[in-house]
């Protein structure tokens, strides 16, 4: 009788596992961002300390090396991050195995 009581309270909420891997998503889409952004920061300070602490011409042009890819790597991840919020946005969490099939990151 307990374990009848207790299937049907989990029926009533019916999508609840569903609703949680959206929000799972959309914290690991936000975390991947971040990610990048970290990645970027990165690179913007060693090129930044290769230009302004070591006096010679390859490690400068180094410098503005890193700097250019730190701008690639966050224009990449404010990308990748737009991109996935607008697919997960048009789905219903019935449908998530075709918006990662979508994602197709």
């Amino acid at each position: 009788m307990l374990n009848n009581q207790k299937e049907n309270s989990v029926e009533e909420r019916p999508g609840a596992s569903d609703m949680l891997s959206v929000a799972r998503t959309i914290m690991a889409n936000e975390r991947t961002f971040l990610s990048f952004l970290r990645t970027s920061l990165c690179f913007f300070a060693a090129g930044v300390g290769l230009i302004k602490f070591l006096d010679h011409r390859a490690l400068e042009a180094l410098g503005w090396a890193f700097i250019g890819s730190a701008v690639a790597v966050l224009f990449v991840g404010i990308r990748r991050y737009i991109h996935a919020r607008k697919v997960l946005r048009h789905f219903t969490p019935n449908e998530w195995n075709v918006a990662v099939k979508k994602l197709d990151l």
